[in-house]
């Protein structure tokens, strides 16, 4: 859970915080607004195990979200 996260982030000495946020026009937006807003140093997202093919393309709200912003962003593919 998010939580989890957090606090394993904040004992390796990262800043982490949780928030929720309303959608607006897309997640994208959403995330692009929020990110401009708080000055965010990086954008980071998990993405799902993808099949060989698409390994190297990012998901739609994510070139979305990039389309938006020139803020760092870094997307991870978790293994589960």
């Amino acid at each position: 859970d998010l939580k989890t996260v957090q606090k394993a982030l904040r004992s390796e000495g990262v800043g982490a915080e949780i928030h929720v946020l309303d959608e607006t026009k897309s997640l994208a937006h959403a995330l692009a607004e929020f990110a401009e807003r708080r000055k965010s140093w990086m954008t980071i997202a998990t993405s799902a195990k993808r099949s060989a093919p698409y390994k190297l393309l990012l998901g739609s709200t994510a070139r979305r979200f990039l389309s938006l912003t020139e803020r760092p962003f870094l997307s991870l593919r978790l293994e589960r």
